[in-house]
């Protein structure tokens, strides 16, 4: 479920923290943001993010099918906030973990850290400090751990000199802050080429990002730059740079001014493709892992296979049985396996790959290494409103007998061993589109020569076992 599909919610303009409305953040382009991915209270998220230009914060609650609430956070698109939503009743929107039962977006530093039912952090009189925590990190805007201090502890921060600038930052009990804000200066304390510069202590909510209120540092670099543009377009590699700048050149305890170089350079893709037809049009014809996303949808991993013409994008493959394919709903239909081994793709990303229509080839080699192929020039898996019902015409295939092939698994929907299955296949331990049953089943026991409970296919009028599989579609 793409986010800019989920309808939201948009609190009033504000750079007010809601925990402490007389205490004033300022709002900057792109707000900070707690970004966690479900989790059972907001309270629990200690990642902060900074959103781009043009994004706000936003919350989301999912019920999931056990009954449960769990909710991510995060930066989103301005114009992903004014779409119309309702939820509850017959609207709901299901997502592989259960149904979306909130959405809201809300403007200013760190605002999403309550919203969609959840309270968020205790009250600011029964609790410490928001504090940032990392460890000896070169840049103290790097930083992005989270963690509520105990109400005897403030925030702290140290920034030192040893081969280079070390900021650590943290929580601090109260006793052992002697003073609050910053002490500046290289004799807090010395010990031989490490020199403390200073070292913060600050009371209020995520004040310890930075050591030094005004930076006064004889040596110090400026904040890293923005990362130029890729280089290159989707599906290639490229360089990206940044560059910062030296505030001073004679620094003490360092020869030759600031540590480090004025320019950072990283390899990078142009994007995600929308899928591998686009990487094999833009010039990738080596098989493997690729993100793609497709229109509409978020990014995700997938094996593209650039040999038989390329374009292939597989959906599954068995080679040799080290994963079981005795799985439950949730797992048929979020994916599971190695992608260069034994995997299912998932039927949640197998109907976003295949929803339009594809041409679909299913290459079969049997344990005695006879190679039989199915290929199709229609095949389409629809929604999970349907139970990811299946979609197959114009079979071209040549092995085997046509009324014993897939196009009798046409309509079916996809049922698991832990779902009601009227004909009663799955429960001996696959999950596939059984009609009755099935006379191949890709995901049946490795090793079993029977079609509707083992990997095998019916042709040459038996059954027959496979040591190999691969489903995949363009």
């Amino acid at each position: 479920m793409e986010l800019r599909d989920i309808a939201s919610f948009w609190f009033p303009e504000t750079c007010l923290f809601p925990e402490a409305e007389t205490r004033e953040i300022v709002c900057a382009a792109g707000p900070q943001c707690f970004e966690c991915s479900s989790v059972s209270r907001l309270e629990s998220c200690g990642h902060s993010t900074t959103c781009k230009e043009g994004q706000k914060c936003y919350v989301q609650k999912t019920r999931t099918h056990d009954g449960l609430n769990q909710y991510t956070s995060g930066c989103i698109n301005n114009q992903s906030c004014f779409l119309n939503t309702n939820y509850g009743g017959d609207s709901q929107v299901t997502v592989p973990y259960g149904q979306i039962a909130c959405f809201k977006c809300c403007s200013g530093d760190h605002c999403n850290s309550r919203g969609c039912g959840d309270t968020g952090p205790p009250s600011w009189q029964s609790r410490g400090p928001y504090c940032y925590k990392c460890n000896q990190l070169q840049d103290p805007d790097d930083c992005r751990s989270l963690t509520i201090c105990a109400r005897n502890e403030v925030c702290t921060i140290n920034e030192t000199i040893s081969g280079g600038y070390v900021f650590t930052s943290g929580c601090l009990p109260k006793s052992e802050c002697l003073h609050e804000g910053p002490l500046v200066g290289r004799s807090v304390h010395s010990r031989g080429r490490s020199v403390q510069l200073c070292q913060k202590c600050c009371s209020n909510d995520f004040c310890n990002q930075h050591c030094q209120d005004q930076h006064q540092s004889d040596l110090s670099w400026s904040a890293w730059g923005a990362w130029s543009k890729c280089s290159t377009s989707c599906g290639s590699h490229g360089n990206q740079v940044r560059s910062r700048t030296c505030r001073n050149t004679q620094g003490q305890g360092l020869s030759g001014g600031c540590d480090g170089t004025s320019r950072d350079e990283r390899q990078c893709s142009g994007g995600a493709c929308s899928g591998c037809d686009t990487l094999y049009t833009n010039g990738e014809h080596t098989s493997g892992i690729y993100t793609i996303a497709p229109t509409g949808y978020r990014p995700f991993n997938v094996f593209c296979d650039m040999t038989d013409g390329g374009s292939w994008t597989v959906i599954q493959h068995r080679l040799d049985g080290d994963v079981s394919f005795n799985r439950n709903w949730t797992d048929y239909v979020t994916g599971f396996g190695n992608l260069r081994n034994d995997f299912w793709l998932g039927l949640e990303y197998i109907h976003e790959v295949t929803k339009r229509g594809v041409e679909a080839v299913i290459d079969m080699i049997t344990a005695q290494g006879e190679p039989i192929r199915y290929s199709y020039g229609h095949f389409s898996v629809k929604n999970a409103s349907t139970f990811y019902e299946l979609s197959v015409s114009n079979d071209t295939s040549v092995n085997c007998s046509s009324q014993y092939r897939l196009l009798y698994n046409d309509g079916a929907k996809f049922t698991t061993p832990d779902r009601y299955d009227h004909y009663g296949c799955a429960i001996h331990g696959s999950g596939w589109w059984f009609n009755g049953c099935s006379y191949f089943n890709p995901n049946g026991k490795f090793g079993l020569a029977d079609v509707n409970y083992g990997m095998a296919v019916y042709c040459h009028s038996k059954d027959i076992v496979l040591k190999e599989i691969s489903m995949k579609i363009r």
